[in-house]
This record gives structure tokens, sequence and C-alpha cells, in this order.
């Protein structure tokens, strides 16, 4: 089962609740534990559960590769990639960015520098979407009347084929904390693809797409995120989505979190929203930690944390689980 990663939240030194553990801030960002920041601005710190430009974003027009900024939509560039055309991108769980676009190629990302790598040729010309799934599975969209959805080994280039989506304006595609694949319309906007079939639903008919997000993907705070020239929040149930913020990037067509695999894994018994918050994990989700371990016995049984209101909204959830699996 796909896992929901988000780091718990840090209170400021004076409001720690009586029944508030210590903060545990081995990398010293105000955070607990150790969480995974790209290169950039120290002066821009992260806020809760996110760090400062979380996103790595490769771009059609001018051919780079930049950093974005979750909360703010704010970014920068990284460097030239070396290549033309790309035109989707997808981390997978070692966080590994990996690209194609025209041209059949598979393509790496240096978060440093920017820079691509060729890794292996694929069946597929022109890669408008591209997603990997929890066991790292490799889904693309090829351009087409209709779209199609293809296996990729990204071992070999193996393409395999397994059906029409139903559209033609594919622009994006990722999974879901849940394990569902969706894909980005235009014209049409959010839809749900059937990995099996390679069928599309539109996830709400009466809400349109937009030119203005070419690219998908689901941050570790369970938040689907679109972009282009700005980003954007997009409800993954109703399909309506909203600006946070732009700068710094031009004609973006592929963002991924490039956030590793976590560590031990609690099944929440409980998850209550305090101030507002409208996003809390759900009561019996899995929600993955950044505690390392090597079996689940390394885990503490069980769980009891706060966490920011995912996605930046108002408010905090309270968590508690009971340890399930380790990774």
């Amino acid at each position: 089962m796909p896992i929901l990663l988000i780091a718990a939240l840090a209170f400021p030194a004076g409001l720690q609740g009586a029944n508030t553990a210590p903060l545990d801030d081995p990398d010293g960002d105000g955070l607990p534990g150790v969480w995974r920041s790209l290169p950039g601005d120290p002066s821009r710190p992260g806020g809760p559960g996110i760090a400062a430009e979380d996103i790595l974003a490769e771009s059609w027009a001018g051919n780079n590769s930049y950093a974005i900024d979750s909360q703010t939509g704010a970014g920068r560039l990284i460097g030239p990639n070396g290549t033309n055309s790309m035109n989707a991108a997808s981390a997978d769980s070692s966080g590994t960015v990996w690209a194609a676009g025209n041209g059949g190629g598979l393509w790496t990302l240096d978060p440093d520098t920017g820079a691509l790598t060729r890794k292996v040729g694929i069946g597929a010309n022109s890669v408008r979407g591209m997603a990997f799934d929890s066991d790292d599975n490799l889904f693309v969209v090829q351009d087409g009347s209709p779209d199609q959805l293809m296996r990729v080994d990204v071992n070999t280039g193996e393409t395999t084929p397994i059906g029409g989506i139903g559209a033609t304006g594919i622009q994006g595609a990722c999974f879901g904390p849940d394990g569902t694949l969706y894909a980005w319309d235009i014209s049409r906007g959010l839809y749900t693809v059937d990995v099996n079939t390679g069928q599309g639903t539109d996830v709400n008919p009466n809400v349109g797409g937009s030119g203005n997000i070419q690219a998908i993907a689901f941050g570790p705070d369970g938040v689907m995120y679109g972009c282009r020239e700005a980003l954007f929040k997009i409800d993954h149930n109703t399909g309506e989505f909203a600006e946070i913020g732009g700068g710094g990037y031009t004609d973006v067509r592929g963002i991924a979190f490039p956030v590793a695999s976590v560590g031990c894994v609690y099944k929440l018994k409980k998850s209550k929203a305090k101030g507002g918050c409208e996003n809390c994990p759900p009561k019996g989700g899995d929600f993955g930690t950044q505690t390392e371990c090597e079996t689940v016995k390394d885990c503490p049984k069980k769980l009891k944390t706060t966490i920011a209101c995912p996605g930046g909204g108002n408010g905090t959830c309270k968590l508690k689980g009971k340890r399930s699996s380790c990774g």
C-alpha cells in the first residue's frame, strides 16, 4: 500500500504541549528527524513538514532544470539539462528523478547541476506524462489519438502498450497515495486511469482543465500539485485547482518530489484535526516516518505525534498509530 510521508510538526520554543516529546532534530533544520531538502538558498527555511525548494522540475522551452518551493510556488534555475524537449518527470522510491519527452529516451537528473543523463532508449517517442508506482513500475503516456498508456522497463527500455486513455490532451501523470493513477488533460481536467486497461475516467466533468498546468505530482503531504508557469494545488477528488504562486521558471512540463523511501510505518488508529485542518491523514491509513529500521522490531510500537496540516493549511493533525512495517 502506498504510504503517506509527512514530517512531524516542530512547535516554537515555549509552545510545546505538556505531553509533547522533545524535538528530535539531528540535521538541525528545525524539523523532527532527517528531511531531504534540495540545494538552494539557505536563507529560505522550509515550513513545518516541507523543505524549501522540495520540487525538481524540467522545462520544455529553454531546456532547463529548476527547484521550486511547494509552499510559495517560487523557483530558481539549477542549470541547463543538456538536452531538449523534456515533457515529463517522476521520482522513483530512491528519490531519483527520471525524465522523458520527445526522441524515445529515458533520462535521470543530477539535482546539483540540473544535467540529465540518458539511461536507455524506450518505445515511446512523445511522452506527455510519466509516473512510478509504489513498486517502482514506470508508466508513461504516449501522445496519440487517443493518448496511450504504456509500461516501461527502466533497465531494458522494453515498452508495453496497455491501452487508450480516451483523451487527447494529456499533459502530466502521477500516482496518488492510495495507488490511483491520475492524468491531467489540458482541456478536460483531471482523470483517473486504469493501469490494467489504460481507460481514463474524468474525475469531474463539470470542472475543465487548463494549459496553465502541464505537469502534476503528489507531494509527501498528500496534496496534488500542478505546474507550468506557476504552481497550483489540485483537489484530486473534485478536479478543482488554485494557484499558489510562481516566478523563477518557465514552461515546466515535469515535476517530482525527490523523497526517498520511508522507515518505520504505522497504521493510524486516530487522526484528529485541530484548528481547522481539512487534510489530515485518514484513520486506518498507513503513515510513514523517517525513523530508520531494518525490521519492524526496530520501530517503536506506538506512534503519538502532531503534524502540520498537509498542504500548508491552517491547523494541525493529532495522530496515534501502531507499528505495521519497516519501509
